[in-house]
């Protein structure tokens, strides 16, 4: 297993912060139980998405 390096450990704890942070009674969530194969499909298709609308945020990207 990897290591977690400072990078991985400031977005975890910027992560864990904003988590937090949320008012639970005013927003809906739902989880489900996923397969461990599956969890990297799921982490990699959310990253590819969030990667995509933050590069198509700054302007002159194309």
């Amino acid at each position: 297993m990897f290591k977690n390096g400072l990078y991985e450990q400031l977005i975890n704890s910027l992560i864990s912060n904003k988590l937090n942070s949320l008012d639970l009674e005013t927003i809906y969530y739902k989880t489900t139980a996923i397969e461990k194969s599956e969890a990297s499909t799921f982490l990699t298709q959310y990253i590819s998405n969030f990667i995509n609308y933050s590069l198509n945020l700054i302007s002159g990207y194309t």
